[in-house]
């Protein structure tokens, strides 16, 4: 199956499951990295990816707009470098009309989160775990 907006080749077992099927408004599948919960709500929706390029597939972050607009969550985006072991994290505006390319460059953007695995452990639990927490 191919996706209507990039035109790449999806691998999966859905992709598979849906092979041949053709609609006019077009079938995208993508995969969520992370859905946080804690306790009964879901705080935030994320796609992780590893690389030191800040580009991602314009399809993914449409599907995973409307997940997180659906939910009512932010939208993070995190990008890995393995190398030097740092995560570069960006909020994706759920407002935005993203352009009809294939890649979205995230590079031009201002990072909400830039640190180790250790910083990211103490960014995700003040601003996400223990939001509104109350003891």
């Amino acid at each position: 199956m191919r996706c209507p907006y990039c035109g790449q080749f999806l691998e999966n077992s859905l992709s598979k499951a849906l092979n041949g099927i053709q609609i006019k408004e077009g079938v995208v599948i993508t995969n969520v990295d992370y859905v946080l919960e804690v306790g009964k709500s879901i705080r935030l929706v994320a796609e992780e990816k590893h690389t030191k390029r800040h580009f991602c597939n314009v399809y993914q972050l449409i599907t995973l707009k409307k997940v997180a607009k659906a939910l009512k969550v932010p939208l993070l985006l995190l990008f890995v470098d393995d190398v030097e072991n740092e995560v570069t994290i960006y909020n994706v505006p759920l407002d935005v009309r993203f352009p009809r390319l294939h890649y979205y460059n995230f590079e031009k953007d201002e990072p909400i989160f830039v640190g180790s695995y250790s910083d990211l452990r103490t960014f995700i639990l003040k601003n996400f775990v223990y939001r509104g927490w109350k003891r």
